[in-house]
């Protein structure tokens, strides 16, 4: 959380989980307000089971996911999507909810996270803002990047 209120400093707080998820974890700022946050993290579920049977079999596997800027932008959107069904009566109780989703996927760049989402804005009933974190990257800025961990605000439109 640190990484996001370098770049979000009224996110600065206390966070807590929750017992009756959704959302996952309350913060509520050092300003008092109380945010929902929903955390999920984009991965190839199909490379994910593939690694898993092949540890059980007692090999390695070395499967890598074949991402590109349409896929990537295609994956946020479903989760996005599948996020905002699941928090549809869960938000009532806080000023705000917030979507972050990691990823540690190799084959996802800055660049493609870039390009993934100039492809279309995301609609939404019940997340107020959404964060795309990625995994170190000791390439990047540390201007342009908190303490060297891209992160890019997803083009929420939340609807009336």
């Amino acid at each position: 959380m640190g990484h996001l209120v370098a770049i979000e400093p009224e996110l600065a707080g206390t966070l807590s989980p929750i017992k009756n998820d959704p959302p996952d974890v309350v913060l509520v700022t050092n300003y008092g307000r109380k945010i929902g946050i929903e955390v999920t993290e984009l991965v190839d579920q199909e490379i994910v089971a593939e690694v898993a049977r092949s540890k059980k079999r007692g090999q390695l596997s070395s499967e890598w996911a074949d991402w590109n800027a349409d896929l990537v932008a295609e994956k946020l959107a479903e989760l996005v999507r599948t996020k905002d069904t699941k928090l549809q009566n869960a938000t009532k109780d806080y000023a705000e909810v917030l979507l972050v989703i990691n990823t540690d996927e190799p084959m996802i760049d800055r660049i493609m996270i870039q390009e993934a989402l100039t492809k279309f804005e995301f609609h939404t009933k019940y997340i107020d803002r959404g964060y795309v974190i990625l995994s170190y990257d000791p390439q990047v800025s540390k201007t342009e990047f908190a303490a060297g961990y891209p992160i890019f605000k997803l083009p929420f439109q939340k609807a009336v």
